[in-house]
């Protein structure tokens, strides 16, 4: 994990599993606890909702009286 690490850090990278659980198995509790104590991975999520992970503002709701 610590090679794929070095790899991986700073760069877009996106894994896929090739074989579930054992590669799955790998990547969560090998790699992603290495990129976490290296600051390159997060701890917590920042937000609860999809529209947060993904930016969004949420949407005026029509059927409110102005």
């Amino acid at each position: 994990p610590e090679e794929l690490a070095d790899r991986v850090q700073g760069r877009d990278v996106r894994l896929h599993p090739g074989t579930i659980p054992h590669d799955l198995t790998a990547i969560t509790r090998g790699l992603v606890p290495i990129l976490q104590q290296r600051g390159a991975f997060r701890r917590e999520y920042e937000t609860t909702t999809l529209r947060g992970h993904l930016g969004l503002s949420r949407p005026a709701n029509r059927y409110e009286v102005a």
